[in-house]
Order: C-alpha cells, then structure tokens, then sequence
C-alpha cells in the first residue's frame, strides 16, 4: 500500500491530479522518520510503514476556492448588485454546479415578479480529486471498486454545501435544490454504474431530468428531507447538465442569431446554434484550463496566478487571485503566459520553448515556471477548441462573420481575456469583439431553472435538448487536418 492509498483510505484529501499514476508531482507529504528528520515525498512513490508521521503538504486544500457564480453578466455589461425587497409571495433556493474541479452552490432569494438576488454562495474543491484531475481517472477508480467512496465523497461535500446555505440567513425556508453537472459527476452523485461512461459506445445510465429530495441523497437533516432536488439533463455522455443549463442561462437558441457557446472547464465542450438547431461536441482538451496537466499548475484558488504582462525588456507584471502571494498558474494564467511568451518570440510560433521559464517565486522559495511540456498541453487544447468550432460552424453552414455572439462559459472564461485567447490561436481574431464572458453558466442556469415557474422551465430545457445534435468530431473528415494545423501558434 502506498501511502497515497494509506490517505485515501483514511479520508484525507489530497491533489493527485494523475491519479496516483505518479507522473503530476502535486500529492506532496512530510515524512518523519524515527530519528525525527523530515524528508518530503510524492505519495504515490513511497510505501506505507506503520507508525509513519505523515503530513500532506497541499497548500490548495486550505484555500477557497475562486469561483464567479453567472447569471447577473450574460450581456457582458456589467453586474447586477440590485437587492430586492422580500415579498410575502417570495420564495428561497439553492443552486449547485458539480464542476469535476470544483463545487460551487448559491442560496438565492427569488420574489414574485421574476427578480433574483443573491444571498450567500459557496465553493469547495471537489473532494473527488484525490481520485484524479478528470473524468477518466474517476471512471477508472470506479472500475477498481470505488464507487461508493466516489459517491460518499461527493455527497458529502455537496450536502455539507446545502446545509451551511441553508442556514446563511435565519428564518429561511428552501423551496427546491437544482443542480448541474456533467454526466460523470451526476452518476457519480446518485450512485449510478459509471462504466458505461468510459468505453464505447459511451452509454449513460439516465440522461432525463431527475426529480429526487434531500432526504434520498444526502444524509437526513431534520425539516429538509422532504424539500425536491431538481437534477439537470443532459443529451448523452459528452453533453451533460453542465452545458444543457449553460444554454439555458445565455437563452439559446435566439432566431436568427448564429451563436457559439464554450465551456472551458476540465473538460471542453462547444455548442454552436444557428438559431433553432444547436450542434454540440466535447473535445479533448484535457484539464489545462483548470491548471492540471500543467508542471505548476494550480487550480482558481487565492494566489494563483490569473494575469501575465511580459514587457519587451522581459519584465513581468503578474495578477494573482485576490493579490495574494502566487501559488503556481491557474488557467487563465496558463494562457496569457503563453500568449505573452509568443508576443516577445521567447515561444515561436511551432512552439518551442529553449527552457522553463520563470515565473514567480512562491512564498516557500520554490521556482514558479512555465516549461516545454506546458507550452506542448497549451498547444493541443487550443487546438482541439479552435478545430471544434470551425467544424461545428461548417455544419450549419455559417462563417466568423455571420457570429452573433461568443459565451465563453466558466470560471475560466470569466476571467480569460479574449483578445489573449486569440493570440494563441484558440478562438478567431474575428471574434475577439463578439465574446462574452458569462462566468459559471452551469451555475447560473441552475439558479435560472428555480425561479418561476418549476414546469415551464422543465419545457424550456426540453426544448433546448430536442434542439441538440452531437457531433463526434473524430469521425469528421476534416478535423484532424484542421486540428493539426491549428497546433501552430498563429
């Protein structure tokens, strides 16, 4: 037994975004020895010995995490702070994204004309992650017999989520939960078979909207069992409720409009609507935009580095999350550091990188640096949205100029520049000017789905799903040359 299981087993969380596959370097621990030195590990390399004095250096796991909620700024022009009197007719809900990353929920105040106003939110990493970075390791412990833990895990984080909310304001009676997710984490929630999920021909267990309560999923809490729990649909394995609640947020599709929607999170998926059907795919894009697969990469936590400006005498100004000391990248820092490389020729456009690159340093002393293999990772994500938007566009027959409008969804989007995005090629110049960053749209639609009418928003998402149309982009003819010439840097 590794003492990475040893951890696992007794409940302690810790990042092993590989896995345990011993290859990402991030479940550091301290461990002291019977002569009282202290050497640091990965613990996935070091076998357990009873009696070892172990401490798990995961500087993330002490952070909050970072995460915007969407749904006040999907016109891109600004925030609505307006807080609403509280009527007789009004009601309260709680929202819940179920990021593979990270978890994120929001306690919400909803009156009788429609208005919305936030109360509380909460975020958290996902415990999960001591399983993997993403959705395939997650399948994989799952196929070694650790889907009970999966679903304990997920359960108890998110129930502890609605709990803390429930009591942010005294006196407060929830009418309802709705929550999104993708497909692996909604499995993962109600103990559904994930197997399916993670061979061909990529089978779901339920895809339809769910209707459950507290009380049968989380553990019993007087006064709440009863309240309903709304779960997101999805469209199939690659097309979750994460991304079925996304449209739902930005209201697509919109007649006549043609539409592009990207949800930048572990994984990627691109939706393009040419105003009735939308075509949707899932790419292979990897955990880069959440800072995974990356040497320093680390989630949207405080500290993380999320801004990069790199003069022309090579000086550089950093923008870290909450201006705390820097931690390592996070994926917005991941790509402006890449597009500021390329911008002073320290990248070349076929992406060599003669050595690391430093960042930062880290208040422990440690070297914050962007290396070859982070330039290679930023290369075949890019790629593989660039590649599956212009396929999806050729679909319905569309070009840059006929966009409407770009949603570049997610915690990442929100805080990603889009003229810096162009620069390394993931979305088209011609596009910079037509993008907006709606934040968490899983989130935000979440929070959309509780207010009105419960049974016209179930149509309305209905709706939405019979317009789908998934697209495997692998069995397009043009995609891999398309995706290959797109690993070049513009």
């Amino acid at each position: 037994m590794t003492v990475l299981e040893h951890l696992r087993a007794a409940g302690v969380e810790i990042a092993a975004d590989c896995g345990g596959n011993g290859t990402c370097g991030k479940c550091l621990v301290e461990i002291k020895d019977e002569n009282g030195i202290v050497s640091l590990h990965n613990a996935c390399k070091i076998t357990y010995k009873k009696g070892m004095s172990i401490r798990a250096v995961d500087k993330n796991a002490e952070m909050s995490i970072v995460t915007h909620t969407g749904g006040e700024n999907l016109s891109g022009k600004g925030h609505d702070n307006t807080c609403y009197p509280h009527s007789e007719g009004g009601k309260y809900g709680i929202s819940v994204d179920l990021g593979t990353t990270t978890l994120a929920a929001v306690l919400t105040y909803y009156d009788d004309v429609g208005n919305e106003e936030t109360i509380s939110t909460e975020t958290a990493v996902n415990p999960q992650r001591i399983y993997g970075s993403d959705i395939i390791s997650r399948i994989k412990a799952f196929g070694e017999g650790r889907g009970d833990e999966l679903t304990g895990l997920l359960r108890k984080e998110t129930g502890r989520m609605i709990r803390d909310l429930s009591t942010a304001r005294k006196g407060v009676n929830i009418s309802g939960v709705s929550i999104a997710g993708n497909a692996t984490m909604v499995h993962s929630l109600m103990g559904y078979d994930l197997s399916g999920l993670g061979r061909y021909p990529y089978e779901t267990v339920v895809t339809d909207p769910i209707t459950t309560t507290i009380g049968a999923i989380f553990d019993d809490r007087e006064g709440m069992n009863n309240i309903p729990v709304y779960i997101m649909p999805g469209t199939g394995a690659f097309i979750g409720g994460d991304i079925i609640s996304g449209l739902f947020a930005c209201g697509l599709p919109v007649e006549n409009h043609t539409d592009i929607f990207i949800d930048l999170g572990t994984n990627g998926e691109i939706a393009v609507s040419d105003g009735s059907v939308i075509f949707t795919s899932s790419t292979a894009a990897g955990p880069v935009f959440e800072g995974g697969s990356i040497k320093c990469g680390v989630p949207s936590t405080n500290g993380a580095i999320c801004g990069v400006e790199l003069n022309n005498t090579f000086e550089i100004t950093l923008e870290t999350i909450n201006k705390l000391p820097p931690t390592g990248l996070c994926g917005t820092g991941v790509i402006e550091m890449a597009a500021e490389l390329l911008k002073n020729e320290i990248i070349s456009k076929d992406g060599y990188l003669e050595e690391d690159f430093t960042v930062a340093k880290a208040p422990d002393g440690k070297r914050i640096v962007f290396s070859r293999d982070d330039v290679r990772q930023v290369q075949l994500a890019k790629a593989a949205i660039r590649a599956g938007i212009d396929i999806l566009l050729d679909k319905i027959g569309r070009y840059y100029n006929d966009v409407s409008n770009v949603y570049l969804a997610g915690g990442f989007g929100y805080h990603m520049d889009p003229a810096k995005a162009a620069a390394i090629g993931m979305i088209p110049e011609e596009l910079v000017k037509k993008t907006v960053a709606p934040g968490n749209t899983s989130l935000a639609g979440a929070k959309r789905f509780l207010n009105g009418d419960i049974g016209k928003n179930l149509a309305r998402i209905e709706r939405i799903r019979n317009n789908c149309r998934y697209v495997n982009l692998a069995a397009e003819k043009d995609f891999e040359e398309k995706y290959i010439k797109e690993l070049n840097f513009p």
